[in-house]
């Protein structure tokens, strides 16, 4: 993250009505966010939106600036914004998938499976090879399992276990989905990378 915020800082002092730097930024931001507590998070939120305002005021019709703005919404709990906001990207660029994500979650959120199962299922499709797919996996999983399927929830569950980086939510997700197919032995796997990459986590340190 740290190496990210400052690529990002150079490339708006290079140009500081680059749009998709101060996207960038609010990612950034966004992540210390949710990875912060107490002040430091109030902080962050602070400069999360910053970033966001300063990308949408460079590029008002750029879908990454309009997808930051709603994230802003998110983290303050505003999900009928920050849905707004991110179908408000899908309408600037159809097939931005990073969207037709968010909005997924905005679904999930909402308690409404069958469309957040359709927006992930379409980021699928869109972003079938990049790293964001293990997320959609993840999401698609938890979205199954909230309409009753519990067939497909294991499927993907283990899909976003396949991931080759360490991401807590999908990891735990991995692990139950591991555990309900029966395979011990893949369950115990992850539960290890649990331990390993976040050793105060209760499911991790509980599995076998």
């Amino acid at each position: 993250v740290s190496r990210a915020r400052k690529h990002f800082e150079r490339a708006v002092r290079i140009d500081p009505k680059f749009a998709r730097a101060w996207a960038g930024m609010a990612q950034v931001e966004m992540i210390d966010a949710m990875a912060s507590q107490g002040a430091e998070r109030d902080q962050a939120i602070v400069a999360m939106r910053e970033a966001a305002e300063r990308a949408y005021e460079a590029d008002p019709i750029d879908p990454s600036a309009n997808l930051v703005v709603g994230w802003t919404q998110e983290i303050l709990g505003k999900n009928q914004e920050a849905l707004d906001w991110g179908l408000r990207a899908v309408e600037l660029a159809p097939s931005y998938a990073y969207a037709h994500h968010n909005i997924g979650v905005q679904n999930a959120y909402a308690e409404e499976a069958e469309k957040a199962i359709e927006r992930f299922s379409t980021a699928l499709r869109l972003n079938h090879r990049g790293p964001e797919r293990f997320s959609c996996y993840r999401d698609l999983s938890v979205a199954n399992f909230m309409k009753g399927d519990v067939e497909s929830a294991i499927e993907m569950g283990c899909k976003a276990g396949e991931a080759p980086y360490d991401e807590l939510q999908m990891l735990l997700v991995a692990l139950g989905a591991n555990h309900l197919k029966g395979d011990q032995a893949k369950a115990k796997r992850i539960a290890g990378r649990i331990r390993a990459t976040f050793p105060g986590n209760v499911w991790g340190a509980a599995y076998g």
